[in-house]
Parts: C-alpha cells; sequence; structure tokens
C-alpha cells in the first residue's frame, strides 16, 4: 500500500519542478490594447500619467515632441525562454501597426516608430528592445492637451488671496479661435463675475517662446482679446474688462520643455 503514496509524492516532486512559477505582471499594470504583449513575457514595470511628453520620429524621419496621456510598460521575458532577437520584437510591433491600419519608422533593429489612428485619439509608440530580446519597452503617448479643472468659487477664491489667477485656456495652433474643450472654463468666468457684480478684471495672454517674438506678442494680445470678447458676448458690461498681451517675456516654466512650454500657453487673469 505505500508504493503508490510513493508514486503520487514522486509526481508531485517532478511537475513542481518541470513547470517554474513565472513572475506575475506588476500589480496596476495591463497590456495596451492595441498593442499586445508578445507571448512569453510579464510585465516587470508600469507607469501612466494623465499628461506627459516624448520624443517621437514621424514615418518621414522628423523629429517632434508628442503630448497627452503617456504609458510606458517594460516587459521582460519568462524564465526559461529563449530570447527571440531584437528585430522579431520590433517586427511584431511593426505587423501590428500596419495591421491596424497604422504606420512605422524604424530607427534601428532594435528601436521603431509607431502611428496609430483609432476614432479620434491619435497614438503615438516607440518601441525599443534590448539583449536580444530579453527586454522590451512600449512607450505610448494618446495625443492630447491636458484639460485644467477649476470652478467659478475657487477662480474667486485665489483672486481675492493672491490677486491673479492662471488658466489653461486652449487656442487652435497659431491662431486666437478658443477651442471647445475650454469654453468650460469661459462659462466658470463668466459665472464668477455674474454672482459678483463689482468684478473687474485684466485678462494677460502669454506663449512660449516657439516662433517669432514680435508674432507671439501678437497672438498673446489677439488671445487675451478672444478671452473678453467672449465674456461681453455672454453678458459681461465691457467697462468690467481690460486685456493685454506679454507674448513669450513672461514664462513661469522652462521653455526647453513641452511640459514647461505648455505651462508658459496660458492666460492670467488679475483683479483690477
Amino acid at each position: 500500500m505505500r508504493c503508490p503514496v510513493r508514486v503520487i509524492f514522486i509526481a508531485v516532486l517532478v511537475s513542481l519542478f518541470a513547470f517554474p512559477a513565472f513572475p506575475s505582471d506588476v500589480p496596476g499594470s495591463k497590456d495596451y490594447p492595441l498593442l499586445p504583449r508578445i507571448t512569453g513575457y510579464y510585465i516587470g514595470d508600469y507607469q501612466e500619467v494623465e499628461f506627459g511628453s516624448h520624443d517621437f520620429i514621424d514615418p518621414e524621419g522628423n523629429y517632434l515632441t508628442v503630448e497627452g496621456r503617456r504609458i510606458q510598460i517594460e516587459y521582460d521575458i519568462n524564465e526559461g525562454e529563449p530570447p527571440p532577437g531584437d528585430l522579431f520584437v520590433i517586427m511584431n510591433y511593426e505587423r501590428a501597426a500596419s495591421g491596424a491600419g497604422g504606420s512605422f519608422y524604424r530607427h534601428r533593429e532594435d528601436m521603431t516608430y509607431l502611428t496609430l489612428q483609432q476614432d479620434s485619439t491619435e497614438t503615438w509608440a516607440e518601441v525599443m528592445s534590448q539583449g536580444d530580446g530579453q527586454t522590451y519597452w512600449l512607450v505610448i503617448v494618446e495625443k492630447g492637451v491636458a484639460q485644467q479643472r477649476i470652478s467659478a468659487d475657487e477662480m474667486a477664491r485665489t483672486l481675492k488671496t493672491a490677486g491673479r489667477v492662471s488658466l489653461s485656456i486652449h487656442f487652435d495652433t497659431g491662431k486666437a479661435v478658443i477651442r471647445t474643450e475650454s469654453q468650460v472654463i469661459i462659462d466658470e468666468i463668466f459665472q464668477m463675475m455674474t454672482e459678483d457684480g463689482r468684478m473687474r478684471l485684466k485678462v494677460e495672454g502669454h506663449t512660449d517662446s516657439v516662433g517669432n517674438e514680435a508674432d507671439n506678442l501678437a497672438l498673446s494680445k489677439d488671445r487675451a482679446m478672444a478671452v473678453v470678447q467672449s465674456l461681453v458676448e455672454k453678458g459681461i458690461e465691457p467697462e468690467r474688462l481690460e486685456y493685454e498681451g506679454f507674448g513669450e517675456s513672461r514664462p513661469v516654466a522652462d521653455n526647453e520643455t513641452a511640459s514647461g512650454r505648455a505651462k508658459n500657453r496660458r492666460v492670467d487673469l488679475v483683479l483690477l
């Protein structure tokens, strides 16, 4: 009767050593739906931010910075799996991009750049492989703009304590046309000025340092005027509003970085 028990015990030991436990994905991580992992890998590191930036190369070989929702995923090969080679990893994602109607630019045998379009979302990705495919990384940016969320009450409190408030009002590139997603901020300014009928404001326009200094000065003035015009059209008395443009002359962040330039492209409200 002891023989079957021994056989079962040995079988259990063999099964434990024959099938090693692979590492699990790091908590909170997940594959990007359009670019799933290669079989035999686990996620060793995962980072996601609502708004960030990364430098890419487009299909024509031009460098550009893309801003938006940023995801970085590190994939490590399971123990015992033979590495497939850097080129295999790169080509796998190039085929995935092409199959989804996208395009790619192969920078090196261990690095490629992808562009994808899904509905209204433009997605950029960098794929880099290392050690013959032992580890590879995806850096993904869903192109977009950071949306500021601020209420009329919050603006009023900041104006009363600091005398000014900075707003991230978005305009069409190179123009003084307020974008649809920023109309909610205009609505909050209108509400604040309606609730306090004695409030008077100066609207100041600011740009980053990209482009010609004189053009930036004129653009900042036009954008400040566009905010004033929007408020007047909603019913705010013109005599309660002033405007001025400062172009690139008053940066609040480093114009050498994408995130810094985004902060410098702003509209300030100053309490009069």
